[in-house]
């Protein structure tokens, strides 16, 4: 996968309050470098609880679900 913008991410975790953010999305973001997903479905299959959404965007739920990111 690549990601387009990492620096997103940081802005994000950066905000005040969002700071518990930075650790889960480190890892998200090193995991994605990695993926070869080819579909959404694939990112199912490898996160449950992950939500395929329309345009082939899918959800990740980050930090327990307190925060989400759509890509």
């Amino acid at each position: 996968m690549r990601v387009i913008a990492k620096s997103s991410l940081k802005k994000f975790w950066e905000q005040a309050g969002c700071a518990d953010a930075r650790g889960p999305l480190h890892s998200w973001y090193d995991e994605a470098l990695k993926a070869t997903w080819q579909s959404p479905q694939d990112v199912k299959d490898r996160y449950a609880s992950a939500s395929i959404c329309g345009n082939n965007r899918v959800v990740f739920k980050i930090g327990g679900n307190k925060y989400r990111l759509v890509v």
